[in-house]
């Protein structure tokens, strides 16, 4: 499974990623956006199985944002998380 996951972070684009945040009312800037994008490529293990490395994105993403973003991670991890 975490071939698969590394597989899918490692192709994911902005574009893409943008359209499933925008999908669940998450609206980010581009500055927000590239740096996003960037940490999760970089840090995709530690987010599934370290939740406290969501921290360090809170400085560089508005408040409001990171509320939803991490909403959402949560939402998801429920749902898949027996799955990894």
């Amino acid at each position: 499974m975490l071939n698969l996951i590394e597989s899918y972070v490692n192709t994911l684009s902005e574009s893409n990623m943008n359209m499933f945040l925008k999908n669940n009312n998450i609206y980010l800037s581009k500055e927000e956006s590239s740096f996003l994008l960037k940490y999760i490529k970089e840090n995709w293990y530690d987010i599934i199985y370290k939740p406290d490395t969501l921290i360090y994105i809170k400085e560089k993403i508005e408040d409001n944002n990171y509320k939803k973003l991490y909403e959402l991670y949560i939402k998801y991890k429920n749902k898949y998380f027996n799955y990894l």
